[in-house]
């Protein structure tokens, strides 16, 4: 799902028109309505984008943080390096050879790797010539009884009595299977892995209910905590917040409390 779709579904979730935004932002609503398009000509360029992006993002109670990391991710595959599309279409220019070397260039080169070899063998020969070869002896040591070897044994230390196992007061949420039910209003929702990956992002509307099944840690933002029901395992966990309250919340084994 692009960028501006996602501003879009914040926007029209937290209940405003693109003027609403654009009086509280002092964003133009032409500019607002390019970026839910996905164009950013109007916004100046990328890293103005990206601040009109921030801005709109608290306004309309959404997470900041992951709508820039769409965009980001958005940019970065539009803007691939043009070498990459020049090298594919070989467009780009062969490295150039190196020139060959001449017959005479080659024939000296030869002598002189055969005058070094030349050289190295008469040294090498001269030298075994004057330096008599070492011959090792061994003198073999007298018998002698073995010493015995000194066995130690180890006093077992008395088994320390137990302690007691300190549990936390308020213990992590851990959960296989978590539902969100937007009892009271519409809700809208960010849901990502540990490692920022957008698993589901949209409008959660009034009597519908979405459901995940875990298989590690996710990161929850809800944009109208107090309007949705989360049920944990089949068991209610009640409201996460209040109504109009943007809440993060993590679920999944280890989760913060």
């Amino acid at each position: 799902m692009s960028f501006g779709l996602l501003l879009q579904q914040a926007r029209q979730a937290a209940g405003l028109s693109v003027e609403q935004v654009s009086e509280q932002t002092r964003i133009r609503p032409q500019v607002i309505r390019d970026l839910e398009a996905g164009r950013l000509e109007s916004s100046g360029g990328i890293a103005y984008a990206r601040g009109h992006i921030r801005s709109i993002s608290k306004v309309i109670g959404a997470d900041p943080e992951v709508l820039v990391a769409q965009f980001n991710s958005q940019i970065e595959e539009a803007n691939s390096p043009m070498i990459d599309l020049l090298a594919e279409n070989s467009a780009t220019p062969l490295t150039g050879q190196k020139p060959k070397l001449s017959y005479k260039k080659l024939s000296a080169i030869a002598v002189g790797i055969i005058l070094v070899i030349v050289i190295a063998s008469a040294i090498s020969t001269q030298m075994h010539s004057k330096t008599p070869s070492a011959v090792a002896t061994f003198t073999p040591l007298p018998k002698s009884s073995a010493t015995p070897t000194t066995t130690r044994t180890t006093t077992p230390s008395p088994t320390a009595s137990p302690t007691a196992s300190t549990t936390s007061t308020t213990p992590p949420i851990t959960a296989s299977t978590v539902s969100f039910k937007a009892v009271g209003a519409n809700s809208w929702f960010s849901v990502t892995d540990k490692s920022g990956t957008v698993l589901w992002h949209g409008t959660l509307y009034k009597g519908a209910t979405e459901s995940f099944t875990l298989s590690g840690l996710i990161n929850v933002t809800i944009g109208n905590a107090g309007a949705v029901d989360v049920t944990i395992n089949g068991k209610d966990a009640g409201f996460p917040g209040a109504l109009g309250q943007v809440v993060n919340i993590q679920y999944g084994p280890g989760a913060s409390s």
